[in-house]
């Protein structure tokens, strides 16, 4: 056995999946908006989350069964590439993922869904031989450049924008958004604790009436830039992660302000690529994207297996 599993230690333990990531990013389907994942309620069940240990206590690999999602978050050190360690880390999963979705889930036979870019071939291979297979569900990994000035955007009458303000006001426009209830103030106040976190790329677009009526929040790996990005074949890029309209508020191009907005506060940080993915149902979502310039750059399959 190439790695010691132990158990998770809670916030001092998503600094070392951070660090992992940041040395090993080609591992990782998530990078630069992994703290957003690393704060949501998967974290509060120890039992979701695997660690594995070098022999002087390094950490060298972590996985994250993220719910209600469903989904394994996983991340390796790139020196046992090809080594056992990446199998373990899946018997790990298969074999806990049954053990606890009843906790979570109200169905039988559930799905574990792990990413897997369209180009990782031996992902796709370790995942067939051990009875994953590919979903119709997939997300689209888009890029846009930029490498020229990005004007401020243009406010429908009477809106204006700023920063998030509190942690509440982001759980409630983030729950209209998505018509869910997953996002909690928890959640977001541990988004908020991490050194990445720029609290002048969570932009809040406000109607007339003083509601939120749009948001958008950015990451940009601020201060591991030259660790992260010299690894990182994608340059200086930053992430969209996530965006979205208030219901009542829809077809005005909210969408497009708080996206250039950020666009515009990313480039002042030398940000001179941005990405965003977004899942193959969300029409509305990708005809935005492609409207402000985004291209569709790769596909992210979704790979389950049923329990």
């Amino acid at each position: 056995m190439i790695g010691l599993k132990r158990e998770f230690k809670g916030w001092v333990d998503c600094l070392a999946m951070q660090r992992l990531v940041e040395e090993n990013p080609s591992t990782s389907v998530h990078v630069l908006d992994l703290p957003y994942r690393l704060s949501g309620p998967a974290l509060d069940d120890p039992r979701s989350v695997g660690l594995w240990q070098n022999e002087v206590g390094e950490l060298i690999a972590f996985a994250v069964i993220q719910w209600p999602w469903q989904t394994l978050d996983y991340a390796y050190s790139t020196i046992y590439a090809g080594s056992s360690l990446e199998r373990q880390i899946l018997n790990w999963a298969i074999e806990i993922f049954p053990k606890i979705s009843k906790d979570y889930l109200s169905y039988e036979h559930p799905l574990l869904f792990i990413d897997v870019p369209q180009n990782d071939a031996a992902k796709v291979d370790l995942l067939s031989r051990n009875g994953f297979y590919k979903h119709d569900w997939q997300t689209t990994h888009f890029e846009k450049s930029l490498d020229v000035a990005v004007p401020h955007p243009v406010f429908p009458p009477g809106f204006s924008i700023r920063n998030v303000s509190t942690s509440d006001e982001y759980v409630e426009i983030h729950r209209a958004a998505f018509d869910s209830t997953t996002m909690s103030t928890r959640w977001r106040e541990q988004v908020e604790r991490w050194s990445l976190y720029q609290p002048d790329l969570n932009v809040v677009a406000v109607a007339p009436d003083g509601n939120v009526a749009a948001f958008c929040s950015g990451w940009i790996g601020q201060e591991s830039r030259d660790k992260l990005y010299q690894k990182h074949p994608w340059g200086f890029t930053g992430q969209i992660e996530p965006m979205g309209v208030h219901p009542d508020y829809r077809k005005q191009g909210l969408g497009r302000v708080v996206l250039e907005e950020t666009f515009r506060r990313m480039r002042a940080y030398g940000i001179e690529k941005v990405i965003v993915e977004t899942d193959n149902f969300r029409d509305s979502a990708q005809g935005l994207y492609r409207a402000v310039g985004f291209e569709e750059k790769y596909l992210i399959y979704k790979y389950c297996r049923e329990f």
